[in-house]
């Protein structure tokens, strides 16, 4: 799929009347007279701050000098709305004294758009984050991934050696063979366990950022073998972090006793999948499950005096899993992939009764895009030991991950009105005003977690234990 293709368009909200009253309303009076109203330049976002040069002058405008674009005490803006010139001129005013502050001239600079703000740390810390990630990925040759058929055939060829563990047949004895060999110093063990975590983030505290983390058990002893893993992954954007997807599976096969599957799935806090099959003999089952999201907040971006700008900034898309698992008596194999498909959006609006100003954004940005494939496969299983057979635990457990995150570029703009001369007449002219919300080239990584497999003993002579 192409990139852009799974990239979010970013909503443009012109002053959105919904958005708006979210916001803060402006204080009492305001509207009237902004000389009361501080004058100054204000970034609201977490770990930003204004591009700060040395403060110019600013020079009232007369509202007497631009009588020509006054008709009958209003003027009319560019939207097509109308404002009252008294209002109007109060307001640029104010607006300019305000970016003269910070050494930026709303009338007399040339430059058709302001870059306001900048986060001095994000990419910084991205960098560090991106190599602490790359360098979890081990590069994967001939990755493959799996499927229920792949699961049962390699289960199957691990049953076979219960029964015939002499059989001559190239396979069998290849098999019998790598248990040997994985045995390690043929110590023995009373039960197997394998536990691995992993945790995958990049970002700024509520202000970007994406992450995935989790863990995996694979055991087995005397009784029977099983597995447990957890996921979750989550981002936010200028808010705290909102999980997207939560994810628990325990699969279990005693060799005496009910085979059991069981997957419990959230969305967005919601638990929206559940899986829950038993059987006593053998239990196969495959399924992918998705549901859509969309996780927002409303928030304050940056302020020039009275022009307040605010928006809606939260991530869009779907995430769910795909599994599928095998069960016999004393014997699982099983995959299971949460996926997760985030692109972000953004509404930004003027919290401003006078329509000296509108808002919006632009860019686009891959919050996160995950897919990560969890193998594992116990099997209580007979194997030739220094010279003995003996029952053990065959384990085999990798993850590998494919992984696309903060990977874009937005921003958010207020394009200001105001007085000109243009063309030898006086006419309304425009600024736009951008404070960049992010800026990256993102982390993009495909490879190994981890991926392990040996054979222990249990010490059982292979009369002792019945399966």
């Amino acid at each position: 799929m192409p990139a852009r293709a799974i990239c979010a368009v970013i909503y443009l909200a012109l002053a959105s009347p919904a958005l708006a009253g979210a916001a803060a309303k402006p204080q009492s009076g305001l509207e009237e007279d902004f000389d009361h109203a501080e004058a100054t330049v204000k970034s609201h976002l977490e770990g930003s701050e204004v591009v700060v040069k040395k403060a110019v002058a600013w020079e009232q405008l007369d509202e007497a000098k631009y009588k020509a674009m006054v008709k009958a005490g209003y003027i009319t803006l560019p939207n097509g709305k109308k404002v009252k010139a008294k209002r109007f001129f109060s307001a640029v005013n104010h607006i300019g004294k305000a970016l003269a502050s910070i050494g930026t001239h709303l009338i007399n600079d040339v430059t058709k758009a302001i870059q306001l703000g900048r986060n001095a740390t994000f990419a910084d810390r991205l960098k560090v984050a991106e190599a602490t990630i790359l360098s979890l990925h081990n590069p994967a040759a001939q990755w493959k991934k799996a499927n229920l058929a792949d699961v049962q055939a390699q289960q199957k060829d691990l049953l076979l050696l219960r029964t015939s563990l002499t059989e001559a047949s190239s396979k069998n004895q290849a098999l019998a063979t790598e248990l040997s060999s994985a045995a390690g110093d043929g110590g023995t063990a009373t039960r197997v366990s394998v536990k691995k975590p992993w945790a995958l983030e990049a970002g700024q505290k509520k202000y970007v950022g994406a992450y995935v983390r989790g863990t995996s058990e694979l055991w087995g002893d005397g009784t029977g073998v099983g597995l447990h893993t957890e996921a979750v992954v989550g981002g936010h954007i200028l808010s705290g972090a909102r999980e997207i997807l939560n994810l628990k599976a325990d699969i279990n096969a005693p060799k005496a006793g009910k085979l059991e599957v069981k997957l419990d799935g959230s969305v967005a806090g919601k638990s929206v999948f559940s899986v829950n099959k038993s059987a006593k003999d053998n239990l196969a089952l495959t399924d992918r499950l998705s549901k859509t999201f969309d996780l927002a907040a409303t928030v304050p971006i940056f302020s020039i005096g009275i022009v307040h700008v605010v928006a809606k900034m939260g991530f869009t898309g779907t995430a769910g899993f795909e599994y599928g698992a095998a069960l016999a008596p004393g014997a699982l194999g099983a995959h299971v992939t949460p996926f997760v498909k985030a692109t972000a959006y953004v509404q930004a609006a003027i919290a401003l009764t006078i329509p000296i100003a509108e808002a919006g954004a632009k860019g686009e940005l891959i919050l996160i895009e995950d897919e990560l494939e969890l193998a594992a496969n116990a099997t209580i299983v007979p194997a030739k030991v220094q010279g003995k057979v003996v029952w053990g635990i065959y384990s085999q457990i990798g993850v590998h991950n494919a992984l696309n995150m903060l990977q874009g570029d937005l921003s958010i703009f207020a394009k200001l009105h105001y007085p000109c001369m243009q063309d030898a007449a006086f006419k309304i002219c425009s600024k736009e005003v951008h404070h960049p919300i992010v800026e990256s080239k993102g982390i993009k990584v495909q490879g190994d977690l981890f991926r392990e497999k040996k054979f222990t003993s249990l010490g059982v002579a292979l009369d002792k234990l019945k399966i």
